[in-house]
């Protein structure tokens, strides 16, 4: 009896201090649309002498947009549509103002949306892309104007003729649902709904203001030039119900607004100014919900038509030198996370490829960025698996995270070749003035006959042994199963 005691406390023992985990392989499959940018190269050193092209982020191949109406034209404003099938394009009439067209992905079967209007009057697209709409003079010349909503599909105009002079008007918005737009005429933002037709003013200034409407919240932000405000409008009855003061530490003239309609940041291109009125440069500041400011580095190096939200919080665009900054304005950093060289690297693509093994009941969700997101049971983000730059004769390839002390590391086979693993003790930037500390493990896999490498971060994690072992074996797993497809 006294043995058979002995043997049952030894298997309880076994079953109570050894984990158990079912691990299986994640069958997520990546079929999201491919994410195309549209952007500008220069032909000459002449202003707009230039030709657009177009890309697909997922093999960084950019190609020419060859379209016979294209030749020979002088573009000063381009803008995909939320489908990306089609592009508004503003073609140089005289030096100061512009003809729009919409034409196809590939350059064809353009159709005229204005007149010649003056600089500044962009036509916009609704966020779901069904429609244009725009400001368009009367006749040439005139001073008089109407307001149009264009049906894409139907290629048929509804018209809503202008109170004030059109050269008083600029800088046109959709409003919620389709329901009407926000254009600013007479130093006034003003609503017009195009079921009564009815034009209601919402927001005075004196001198420039950049505003955009955001539909999770239903608010309309205006970046209010001389007061050096924000101010966030109820969307329904246009009162302020927030007012930020002192926005930013510099002189500055905001351009134009853009945001995800189901995010919660708006960015607004600005010239940036020192305090004697000298040009800097021309940044891309972010605001969310909450008013928090954040000007975002190298920014000024994109050009602006180019960039677009990827998804809620995430930014392309596209740089001079043919790069594709990504940045997360989720992430504290300010920085691009990631940048991609057109047409010689190719990161998103070998994401796309990857076939990827997960703990049981963990799940992969692919960004349409340079990441695959790797979420647990709760559908909360546990790590992320991306690629980098990767530096051979550098520890780790030079890419181990900033605040971060090695605490192990090991070597690992995989089926795309040999890899490393870290546990790494992270911390915050000091200025944070959080002393918290947390557990990240960190695993790195170079891509043969690249310079480029796999990168997989899984955390945050207790600074505890069961928990680090815990983790390492969920990393391990997933290093050790991964594959291409």
């Amino acid at each position: 009896m006294k043995r058979l005691f002995l043997l049952l406390a030894l298997v309880m023992f076994v079953l109570t201090s050894c984990d158990v985990v079912k691990l299986k392989e994640s069958s997520t499959t990546r079929q999201e649309q491919p994410i195309r940018l549209v952007f500008s190269l220069p032909n000459s050193g002449e202003d707009f002498d230039n030709t657009l092209y177009t890309v697909l982020l997922y093999d960084g191949n950019s190609n020419k947009i060859a379209g016979e109406f294209l030749k020979n034209k002088r573009i000063g404003y381009y803008k995909l549509s939320p489908k990306q099938d089609r592009i508004i394009v503003g073609i140089h009439y005289d030096a100061a103002s512009f003809e729009y067209y919409v034409i196809n992905i590939d350059g064809s079967d353009p159709k005229r949306l204005t007149l010649p209007v003056i600089d500044g009057i962009n036509p916009v697209w609704s966020n779901d892309g069904e429609y244009i709409y725009g400001i368009s003079p009367d006749s040439l010349n005139a001073k008089s104007g109407y307001i149009f909503s264009y049906d894409v599909d139907k290629g048929t105009f509804e018209k809503y003729p202008l109170e004030g002079k059109i050269n008083s008007c600029g800088k046109i918005k959709p409003y919620f649902d389709n329901k009407g737009v926000l254009f600013i005429c007479d130093s006034k933002i003003n609503y017009l709904n195009f079921e009564n037709k009815v034009v209601k003013p919402v927001y005075s200034f004196k001198e420039n203001v950049t505003y955009e409407s955001l539909d999770k919240s239903r608010t309309i932000f205006v970046l209010n030039d001389e007061k050096n405000s924000l101010d966030v409008l109820d969307g329904d009855n246009f009162k302020i119900i927030k007012s930020y003061k002192d926005i930013l530490k510099y002189k500055f003239y905001s351009l134009d607004s853009m945001t995800f309609p189901a995010g919660e940041h708006v960015i607004f291109k600005i010239y940036k100014y020192d305090d004697k009125g000298n040009f800097i440069d021309a940044p891309i500041v972010s605001f969310d919900l909450n008013g928090n400011v954040k000007e975002l580095k190298e920014s000024n190096k994109l050009e602006w038509n180019s960039v677009k939200f990827v998804c809620e919080s995430k930014l392309a665009g596209v740089t001079g030198d043919e790069k594709v900054f990504f940045y997360d304005l989720n992430r504290p950093q300010d920085m691009p996370y990631m940048e991609m060289v057109l047409c010689r690297y190719n990161e998103i693509g070998y994401l796309k490829k990857l076939k990827i093994a997960l703990p049981n009941g963990w799940k992969e969700k692919f960004t349409g960025g340079n990441e695959i997101c790797i979420l647990n049971t709760k559908d909360e983000v546990k790590g992320e698996i991306y690629v980098i730059s990767y530096y051979k004769d550098q520890y780790f390839g030079g890419f181990l995270p900033n605040h971060s002390e090695v605490l192990k590391e090991e070597n690992i086979k995989t089926p795309i070749g040999e890899g490393k693993v870290a546990v790494l003790r992270r911390s915050p930037p000091a200025a944070s003035n959080d002393h918290k500390t947390y557990i990240e493990i960190f695993g790195i896999i170079p891509i043969a006959d690249s310079d480029l490498a796999y990168c997989i971060w899984l955390g945050p994690f207790k600074d505890d042994v069961k928990a680090i072992n815990d983790a390492l074996r969920d990393m391990e797993y997933i290093m050790k199963n991964l594959n291409t497809m």
